[in-house]
């Protein structure tokens, strides 16, 4: 019977330990040496040897033993427990959330307001400064007016406004025994006309004396007695009017323009024209456009002063 030799590699996947190798190649011998008829048993130390070999050279198919399994660990958290932190943190998530959301308008809030206050304080002060402008304005204007219109009225209404002085004076001169009026001379004559009817319906019994004096204003007049005295002075009622206008503009106020004292042309046909007559009589042009002559310094408009006869 045919010997049986295993198929072995050109490489040795022997585990190179000591003696195996020399006792591998005794074998081989051994097996060589036999008869190719003898019936004996194959040496079993050569197929321990082989069997050996196939088990080291991971040729082994012998069924070992299956290992079962590790079980699983044990559970650290119940599935409530994880249903429980799963619902907090959405909870602190969206609470999260929705304070990121609030600080974000709040700042875009507090960024409008801060724009609109910006806006509201700069068309404030836009609003004051055209306000402030228009003030000063109406003041300008309405000084250049008085300044037209109130020379010649006062001129045309002299004669009434002294009348009125000297009426709201009488009634507090019944102690005294004289009174001088002190008046343009175009006036004298008017005055004392006025004068007459005064003294009857104010029952005063003194002497009143209407003396002309060319230095006073057309408007203006003083009124003297044994005390004291009062007077009427449009220089300084002008200076004072214009010391308001000054104050309230916070700045210098321009002078007065110069009258215009040039004779008005005459209507068709070349001869001059008659004035008006007003309610308190006729005045002539020359009389209307006579230089007005500085007051006397005194105390302000229609206040009383101290002086003696």
């Amino acid at each position: 019977m045919a010997t049986v030799h295993k198929f072995l590699f050109d490489r040795s996947f022997d585990d190179p330990r000591p003696g195996h190798a020399t006792r591998r190649k005794a074998n081989r011998a051994a097996d060589a040496t036999k008869p190719a008829d003898a019936g004996g048993p194959i040496d079993p130390n050569g197929a321990a040897e082989a069997a050996e070999a196939e088990s080291y050279a991971g040729l082994d198919r012998r069924r070992h033993p299956r290992e079962d399994p590790a079980p699983p660990p044990p559970e650290m958290f119940t599935r409530e427990q994880l249903d429980a932190a799963r619902e907090e943190g959405y909870i602190k998530g969206h609470t999260q959330a929705l304070e990121e959301a609030a600080t974000a308008d709040s700042h875009v809030t507090a960024t409008a307001l801060k724009t609109i206050v910006a806006a509201i304080d700069r068309m404030d002060a836009e609003e004051q400064a055209r306000v402030t402008a228009l003030q000063k304005t109406a003041t300008r204007l309405a000084l250049a007016v008085t300044r037209r219109v109130l020379p010649a009225t006062g001129e045309a209404q002299a004669g009434d406004e002294i009348e009125h002085l000297i009426a709201r004076i009488l009634p507090d001169m019944l102690d005294q025994p004289r009174l001088v009026v002190r008046v343009n001379g175009a006036l004298a004559e008017v005055v004392r006309s006025a004068v007459r009817g005064l003294q009857t319906t104010s029952g005063y019994e003194g002497r009143v004396v209407v003396r002309p004096d060319n230095a006073l204003a057309r408007e203006d007049c003083r009124l003297e007695w044994g005390e004291g005295g009062i007077e009427r002075d449009t220089a300084r009622l002008w200076e004072d009017i214009e010391a308001a206008v000054s104050r309230h503009l916070n700045e210098a106020v321009p002078p007065a323009p110069a009258p215009d004292t040039r004779a008005p042309a005459p209507p068709d046909g070349g001869h001059d024209a008659a004035p008006e007559a007003s309610a308190e009589g006729s005045f002539d042009i020359a009389t209307e456009a006579e230089p007005v002559m500085p007051a006397a310094a005194g105390p302000a408009h229609d206040s009383a002063r101290a002086e003696q006869d």
